[in-house]
């Protein structure tokens, strides 16, 4: 009895052992393979799926052109005017000369500095440090300012800049003749009424451009565009804007611009909502052609097309017998 017992114990001891020591280590080695061979599955069946796609043209393989490509055929307006025209502003003003100038050629004249707006007797706000690449001044809008006034043959000047810059950003003031409580608001109305009439007393038609929609929510435009974008995946729901909701946002700009519009009835404006949206929405890419080369600027094709309605719209302008529209 007592050998029986001691056998069961030591069987129950090599049990123990041959477990730890052999049985235990080899399930553990056969796991680990298996685990190894399922993520290999995963990756070859994941790349074979990447193959498939790009074969398939579901998915690019390389970068896609996207943005800057000119537009072969859009409608242009017939050119008839004459004189020379002007464009001032900031890079919303500087993103349109080439639209205009495809239309226009050495009749067109441009002075367009990022973040400033050409506005007469305004200034940056004293103790606002701008972008260091936003190198604007009264002086620059002097100089410009003259320089148009001196040349008979300027018969328009378009003044185009993105208040979005402005207004929320409390940058401007008044250089003087302001109240030490001035807005920037106000600051920016009275300095686009103040070159709007100036000009206008020299006898230039202008044309006020209303600002573009943003779109900063956005961390690249190129999320828009189909030809970029992988066919499963779907586009942002940023790439549109509600008319309606950006009409709402801008209300204090447009009072802005109707308060001018009242005070200098020859003066007109080009509402670009009219080109970069529908009734409903406004989007970054429009009937297959992304109109934006980042958040808030045009891409080429969006400046041939934005210049070809601000030209139709000039030409009305300039060819109308009393000046008015």
């Amino acid at each position: 009895m007592a050998h029986r017992n001691i056998a069961v114990l030591i069987s129950i001891a090599l049990a123990v052992l041959t477990y730890h020591a052999l049985e235990k280590p080899l399930a553990q080695r056969v796991v680990r393979r298996g685990r190894l061979a399922v993520i290999l599955a995963s990756l070859m069946a994941c790349f074979g799926g990447a193959v498939g796609l790009i074969h398939w043209e579901k998915m690019p393989f390389a970068p896609v052109s996207y943005a800057n490509a000119k537009l072969l055929n859009y409608e242009m307006p017939e050119i008839h005017s004459s004189g020379k025209i002007v464009l001032l502003g900031d890079s919303n003003a500087g993103h349109m000369v080439y639209g205009l100038s495809l239309l226009y050629g050495e009749r067109l004249k441009h002075y367009a500095t990022p973040g400033w707006p050409y506005l007469d007797g305004v200034r940056y706000r004293p103790g606002f440090v701008p972008h260091p690449d936003h190198v604007g001044s009264p002086e620059i809008t002097q100089k410009a300012l003259e320089e148009i006034e001196a040349d008979p043959t300027i018969r328009l000047v378009i003044i185009s800049n993105s208040y979005l810059m402005y207004l929320p950003g409390d940058n401007l003031r008044s250089i003087s003749g302001a109240a030490t409580s001035e807005t920037v608001a106000q600051a920016y109305e009275a300095g686009m009424y103040r070159t709007a009439q100036r000009l206008q007393a020299r006898g230039k038609k202008v044309l006020l451009i209303k600002s573009i929609p943003n779109y900063s929510m956005l961390a690249t435009v190129k999320a828009c565009v189909a030809e970029v974008r992988p066919q499963l995946r779907h586009q942002p729901e940023d790439c549109r804007r509600s008319r309606a909701v950006i009409e709402s946002e801008r209300a204090e700009y447009d009072g802005i611009i109707k308060r001018i519009e009242a005070g200098l009835p020859a003066v007109r404006t080009f509402n670009t909502l009219d080109v970069l949206c529908d009734a409903q929405y406004c989007y970054v890419e429009r009937d297959g052609i992304l109109m934006y080369i980042d958040p808030g600027h045009y891409t080429t094709a969006g400046s041939q097309l934005m210049g070809a309605a601000v030209a139709k719209y000039i030409e009305q302008m300039l060819l109308a017998r009393n000046g008015m529209n």
